[in-house]
């Protein structure tokens, strides 16, 4: 899950705070484990599926300083 200006967010701030969260999804709710990704391809892919499915013919910018991505896991 991409975030923009993460940084001080509420969600953020508290899955920074204890990882292991909640998602729902419809009536579900699903036990998750939030990790911050910092490897730099898996953000770059990341950014680059985003813009191409807002702006399919858009030249992909460099990824932004306050692009945040986390990955969730099942627990």
């Amino acid at each position: 899950i991409g975030c923009m200006s993460c940084e001080g967010k509420y969600w953020s701030s508290l899955i920074n705070r204890d990882p292991n969260v909640r998602v729902k999804i419809g009536e579900a709710v699903y036990p998750v484990l939030a990790t911050r990704v910092s490897e730099q391809d898996e953000l770059r892919a990341a950014w680059a599926a985003r813009i191409s499915k807002y702006r399919p013919q858009a030249e992909v910018p460099a990824v932004p300083a306050g692009y945040w991505l986390w990955r969730f896991e099942s627990r």
